[in-house]
């Protein structure tokens, strides 16, 4: 048998995200899906490079909204390998020149 910790994180305070956030959560929850919590404390107003952001990712829970992708340029592959268990909110897309494959290879956990 083979026993897996399940992941959390946490944005306890304001954190800024920076030009680029790609890659971030890359694998995040691979084996068990992860809990993030906090994600309105990581300030992503001024974030272009979303790429990646979750990719290879399971997370239990991911609302949008708590993300400002207001400046968003780039969210390519953004969920590509996603593992979608509850997902909610929406993402800005006026300003993107790059959504390919942004949900390539997504699943979706009908539980």
């Amino acid at each position: 048998m083979i026993l897996r910790e399940q992941v959390y994180v946490e944005f306890v305070n304001k954190v800024n995200a920076g030009k680029s956030i790609s890659r971030f959560f890359k694998n995040l929850g691979t084996y068990e899906p992860a809990e993030l919590v906090g994600l309105d404390n990581l300030d992503t107003s001024k974030t272009e490079d979303f790429s990646y952001l979750f990719s290879d990712c399971s997370i239990k829970s991911l609302d949008l909204d708590d993300l400002n992708t207001s400046h968003a340029k780039d969210v390519s592959c953004m969920f590509y390998l996603y593992g979608f268990h509850k997902i909610s909110g929406m993402i800005n897309m006026s300003n993107v020149d790059d959504c390919s494959w942004m949900f390539s290879d997504a699943t979706v956990d009908d539980d």
